[in-house]
This record gives structure tokens, C-alpha cells and sequence, in this order.
């Protein structure tokens, strides 16, 4: 439907409501439409298939997939770049390319993997016979379509408020935007990383150890890197008008913006680590729901907020707190949802969630604030407790410790 729909969609999603602007011609977006629409059929694919191989635990797989999905894009990025291809569809096309490449290596040997399980109760496809028992396949899809949806949800509420003031008030302004977003995103790729590492050793811990140890483990690793996280976005914002010297002179416009974009990824940033939940319970679908929200919110507040004739500056600001408000209903639908199930958080997380909120602040309030939830950290109780900060300590040594030894091999 949406290739054949691809001319009015395309007219939709690619021109802009600024007659005085230039847009895309029918053809060229549809065209660009009907590739974005493979696109995103792809990476449907492709987080169902990364899924799937979180559910089978294979983190190292998914590790080699993330990290060969990205070489490969990069590379065909560059070399169309190279051979005089920059336009849009060109990057999408790459992007496009790269998915099918991806999902084809790691299809067919997981395919391989899945029909000589040992537990594999019936071929694939066919129902098993014992009642109430399911196919390995069927445990799979379970798991995993929920997931994928969930990742294609958050991406939506990742880049909604972009689209939207594009939409509204065209490309100069989204070029701004989109400028100081993609530095202000090293916050969620720093705590994508992290939560990758993570989940992997909650998860063994789960299995090995119990549910107990994996829960206390989970925790200090959130509430830690919420603290590291939290501090550094306090650093950026505190330096946003240098930061925002990186930029060409136009740019200036949007050092306002900068510690609310800070604040957004940070937000994302804890919605990734809470996930981390869902996926140990095995129940994917909280992941969509929050998701679901904020979108829906995302889409309520943008409508009502970025209105078309406002100055550049109060447009911006304008997507940003759109953004923000409707990743917060994500962050609400999420902790409702943890306390629901029973999920351990404790003071020190909501503490630290609440904290995030203060990179808003101007900085003659923001830096007392910061100060005084590291010392709420480091001297009280109230965020980490004497065990968490004793665990803490000693993982820091072993930190150390492996960093000397790297140098020192280094070295000789």
C-alpha cells in the first residue's frame, strides 16, 4: 500500500508547510518514499532477527551484527559520498543495502542453529505436541516481533520532533536542529554501549547466580552510570555556548536548545537501561507500550507547540520541549510498568531519575544541584547503600588495575 501510495505519502512526509521554501518535486519523493518504505521493511527485519538472538542469549552475535551493520554502512556510505552520490536516496539506499546484507549473513546460519536445537520440541513451523509446551520458533517470535516493534517505535520517538519542525518550518531551522542533536547523541550511544555490556552479564548472573544477585547487580550498574551520565550532561550544558562554537555562526541560534537535547538522550538513555527489565522477565511488549506513548505524545505536543510563523529560535525550542515532554510519557509509561511488576528501583533510582530533569535548569542552579546529588551519592545512603558502594569500589580497583596492566604491556 505504501508503494503504490508512494506520490501523496512522499508529498506528506518530504515537503514542507513553508510555501516560501523549496521542496522535493512528486516525482523525486516518491521515489525517495517507496525507498524509505523498503527501508523500513528491512529494519523490521533486522531488529526482529537482533531480537531473536538476545532471546537465544547469543550476545556475541549480536555484538559481530550491530558491528558489521555499521562497518558496512559506513563503507558504502563513503564510497557513494566518493563517487558523487549525496543526495538523500542515495544514503537511504545504502542504508537500504546494508540491512538486506546484514540480515542474509546472520539469517541463514541462525536458521541453521534454530532447526538442530536439542530443544527444539517440532520441526519449525508445525505445532508441539505436548500441550502447553511451544516450538522453539514460536518461544522466538514471542520474544522477539514485540521487540522489533519496539524498536521501530523508538526510533519514531527518537526523530518525530526533527521531522515535524521540518515539516513546519523547513530546512535551515532542522539543519540547526539536526546540527546540535547529533553531538548532544554521543549521551545515548555512550549509554547504548554500556547497557550492551551490561544486560550481558545481568543476564548470566540471572541464570548462574539467581534472579536476587542479577537484580542487585542490575541495579548498581544503573544507578552508577545514571550518576556518570547526569554529571557529564551538566558538564556539556554548562558549556554549551563553547560547545556550540564547533558549529558555523548560523548555528548560534540553537545554544538554548542544546541542554534540553542533553536532557532528551539522557531520558533515552535511562528508558534503554530500564528495558534491560522487560527483556530479563521475557516480557517484551512493556517495551512497546511506553514506546507507543511517548510517540503518541510526541505527536500531540508537536502539533500544539511548533506553530508555523514563529522565529527560528522559539521553533527550536519549541521541538526540543516537545521531544523532551513526550519521552518523559515514555519514562512514566516504563516505571509504572516496573513498579507494577514488582521490579526493584529504590529511592536511589528515582533520585537520579528526578535529577535528570535539573540539566534545564540555568546553570547558577544547576551546578549546586549536581553538587549536592554527588554528595547525596558519596556521603549518605540515599542513592547507593554501603554494599553498592563497597561493590563499586572494588570494581574500580579491578578497573585500575586492568588499565596499568594494559600500559604496562604497552610499554615493554
Amino acid at each position: 500500500m505504501v508503494y503504490l501510495a508512494a506520490e501523496p505519502l512522499g508529498r506528506f512526509l518530504f515537503t514542507t508547510l513553508d510555501r516560501s521554501q523549496e521542496t522535493v518535486s512528486g516525482g523525486t519523493s516518491a521515489g525517495l518514499t517507496r525507498l524509505v518504505a523498503c527501508t523500513t521493511f528491512a529494519l523490521i527485519i533486522y531488529f526482529l532477527l537482533l531480537s531473536i538472538l538476545k532471546g537465544l542469549r547469543m550476545f556475541r552475535a549480536v555484538s559481530l551484527m550491530e558491528l558489521v551493520n555499521n562497518i558496512v554502512f559506513t563503507l558504502l556510505a563513503v564510497v557513494g559520498a566518493l563517487s558523487g552520490f549525496k543526495n538523500a536516496k542515495a544514503i537511504v539506499g545504502c542504508y537500504c543495502l546494508t540491512l538486506v546484507t546484514v540480515i542474509i549473513l546472520f539469517a541463514i546460519p541462525l536458521l541453521s542453529v534454530i532447526r538442530g536445537a536439542e530443544n527444539q520440541l517440532k520441526p519449525i513451523g508445525k505445532t508441539a505436541g505436548n500441550a502447553g509446551k511451544k516450538s522453539i520458533i514460536e518461544q522466538m517470535l514471542q520474544f522477539s516481533v514485540w521487540a522489533a516493534f519496539a524498536a521501530v517505535m523508538w526510533q519514531t520517538l527518537q526523530y518525530y520532533p526533527m521531522w515535524y519542525l521540518q515539516k513546519v518550518h523547513g530546512l535551515e531551522v532542522t539543519g540547526v536542529f539536526g546540527g546540535i542533536r547529533l553531538i548532544t547523541q554521543a549521551v545515548l550511544i555512550g549509554a547504548v554501549a554500556i547497557v550492551t555490556v551490561v544486560q550481558t552479564s545481568v543476564t548470566k548472573t540471572w541464570e548462574a547466580r539467581g534472579r536476587n544477585e542479577a537484580d542487585r547487580q542490575l541495579l548498581v550498574a544503573y544507578k552508577s552510570t545514571a550518576l556518570l551520565l547526569v554529571i557529564g550532561c551538566a558538564v556539556l550544558a554548562a558549556l554549551a555556548r563553547i560547545v556550540i562554537r564547533l558549529f558555523p555562526p548560523e548555528f548560534a541560534i540553537g545554544v538554548d536548545i542544546m541542554p534540553l537535547l542533553l536532557m532528551f538522550f539522557l531520558i533515552g538513555g535511562h528508558l534503554a537501561f530500564l528495558a534491560i527489565h522487560f527483556r530479563l522477565i521475557e516480557k517484551t511488549r512493556y517495551m512497546f507500550w511506553p514506546w507507543a506513548i511517548g510517540v503518541a505524545s510526541s505527536v500531540g505536543l508537536g502539533k500544539f507547540m511548533i506553530q508555523p510563523g514563529l522565529e527560528p529560535q522559539a521553533a527550536l525550542t519549541a521541538a526540543a520541549w516537545s521531544g523532551v515532554l513526550g519521552i518523559t510519557a515514555a519514562l512514566v509509561g516504563c516505571f509504572i510498568l516496573i513498579i507494577g511488576e514488582r521490579r526493584p528501583l529504590g529511592a536511589g533510582a528515582c533520585v537520579l531519575l528526578g535529577s535528570t530533569y535539573a540539566i534545564a535548569l540555568p546553570i547558577y542552579l544547576l551546578v549546586p544541584t549536581v553538587l549536592v546529588l554527588m554528595i547525596l551519592a558519596w556521603f549518605t545512603n540515599i542513592v547507593f547503600d554501603n554494599d553498592e558502594k563497597q561493590w563499586l569500589r572494588h570494581y574500580a580497583s579491578e578497573g585500575r588495575d586492568t588499565i596499568r596492566r594494559i600500559f604496562s604491556a604497552t610499554s615493554s
